[in-house]
């Protein structure tokens, strides 16, 4: 993967304030700084990254009228977070 991932100081500084530091939407990067893949999905960076991602596709989905997503709900966390698991088997193959 050609990003670099997160900062070990941004992390740090998302800890003592997730919200000031939280990760953004566009141009972000996800925190590589773990032994396997399990270990990468449950560090805190990659965590808010998931809730993010899920947070906007919610308001995505609240706000659009032609209901295009029909009327079940759903579960973007999870969504999300499989397909970041997904991204960090391969940073860990890589």
């Amino acid at each position: 993967f050609a990003r670099d991932g997160v900062s070990v100081e941004r992390t740090e500084l998302y800890i003592k304030d997730p919200i000031k530091y939280a990760p953004k939407l566009r141009n972000t990067h996800i925190d590589k700084y773990a032994a396997d893949t399990k270990a990468m999905k449950k560090l805190p960076w990659n965590r808010g990254l998931v809730h993010k991602f899920a947070a906007k596709a919610e308001e995505i989905v609240a706000n659009c009228e032609d209901g295009r997503f029909g009327t079940e709900a759903i579960d973007w966390v999870s969504l999300f977070s499989d397909r970041l698991y997904d991204v960090f088997k391969q940073v860990v193959k890589a």
